[in-house]
């Protein structure tokens, strides 16, 4: 409960990454789910928008770009529809917005 940015970039970075590079997928299936976003009532994270630009973009770098998002979850429609347009214009190559401070990770 309450993980920011920083916590699912760490986790993505530390974590995913490592194993999704060793296993070298060629097609990156990814059930989206957005109800970590800042303000759904359901994940009681704390993830902005700008964060999932940028974990599609990390994503991007794996099977030569092929990333396939499937929307599964969000439950507050303000939230929702601000992340799956922030990663929808990633996946459309628009830059990554920048990040709130701090982006460091919990203890």
């Amino acid at each position: 409960v309450g993980m920011r940015d920083g916590d699912y970039l760490a986790a993505f970075l530390h974590v995913l990454l490592p194993v999704a590079f060793e296993f070298q997928p060629h097609l990156v299936l990814v059930a989206a789910g957005f109800d970590s976003v800042l303000g759904d009532p359901k994940g009681e994270m704390a993830a902005s928008a700008a964060c999932f630009a940028h974990l599609t973009h990390l994503l991007m770098a794996l099977a030569g770009g092929k990333v396939l998002l499937s929307l599964e979850g969000g439950y507050n429609l303000t939230s929702l529809g601000e992340g799956v347009c922030a990663a929808l214009r990633t996946l459309l190559g628009d830059p990554c917005p920048q990040l709130e401070p701090p982006v460091a990770p919990c203890r």
